[in-house]
């Protein structure tokens, strides 16, 4: 099954006189990146959160954010504190002369300085279990949205991987042609080389010679089994993405190999096609996790 690295899932509840929002994000990445941020009275939670989430996830690079908002504001705002902010703010304006009056809104911006008691910001013990079973609510969706994603990349790829195996059959289809054609260049090439008696014995092995360098049916054989193997990985539960590029490189070098060998204009033409196909799975490929 294929997971997109990309994905996104939201979530909101109360506890505590607190509204919490959590929101998780992903996009791709090389290998596992976890960013959490939190308010700083929920930095002791960061660690946690990080080894939670490493549970869901493998590879991409993951932002989680919490937000906490009070319900209740008065039940913790030290009138004094504020105050003494209230008079800091227009004891500076007037010294600098500055034309702006004070707002609530402006003494706000320093929240952490008002709360009566820093504790209070804090999950308490008896309400982790609550916040926990909302995280986990949220890892559901932003799981379900990945594999949803996942879904929808792993049936473009398979399009596309049909269409693979199409062209290939079509050169495989016009090989039997493509080897008289060479032979015919050789036979032209070899009677204009030699004019002598006595050449049949070195004109047959030049043939063979060189007919076993243009052959591309190893080529062909090692395509389709890249193709088969991308197939399997898909319908397999482990980590698939790593795999999925090595392979799709091995297809276009296949292709690049096969189309040097045959030096013929129609294999050359399908060729085209199939490296487009190929280049579409790979970026595919590079939003898998």
């Amino acid at each position: 099954m294929i997971i997109s690295m990309t994905g996104y899932a939201c979530n909101g509840f109360e506890l505590a006189g607190q509204r919490f929002s959590l929101e998780i994000k992903s996009y791709n990445h090389k290998y596992l990146d976890i960013i959490v941020k939190t308010p700083k009275a929920y930095n002791y939670l960061e660690n946690q959160l990080r080894k939670a989430i490493g549970d869901y996830v493998n590879r991409g690079r993951i932002e989680f954010s919490l937000n906490v908002e009070e319900i209740n504001l008065e039940r913790y705002i030290n009138k004094d504190k504020a105050k003494n902010v209230y008079n800091l703010m227009n004891e500076i304006i007037r010294e600098l002369d500055i034309k702006e009056s004070i707002s609530l809104s402006h003494i706000l911006n320093y929240k952490e300085l008002l709360f009566s008691n820093g504790e209070k910001t804090r999950i308490a013990k008896e309400g982790d279990p609550i916040f926990w079973k909302e995280f986990s609510k949220l890892m559901k969706d932003f799981t379900k949205s990945r594999v949803k994603e996942g879904k929808e990349l792993e049936k473009d790829i398979k399009k596309r991987l049909y269409l693979l195996e199409k062209n290939i059959v079509k050169i495989e289809k016009i090989l039997p042609k493509i080897k008289n054609n060479s032979i015919l260049k050789i036979k032209k090439k070899i009677s204009e080389i030699f004019d002598r008696e006595n050449i049949s014995d070195r004109f047959e092995q030049e043939i063979v010679y060189m007919t076993e360098k243009l052959d591309v049916s190893e080529e062909i054989t090692r395509f389709k089994a890249h193709v088969k193997n991308i197939i399997d990985i898909t319908k397999s539960n482990s980590q698939v993405g790593k795999k999925l590029d090595f392979y799709t490189q091995e297809l276009l070098r296949e292709i690049n190999t096969l189309t040097v060998k045959a030096q013929d204009a129609g294999v050359s033409k399908i060729a085209v096609d199939i490296k487009s196909e190929i280049e579409k799975i790979r970026e595919q490929v590079q939003n898998v996790e």
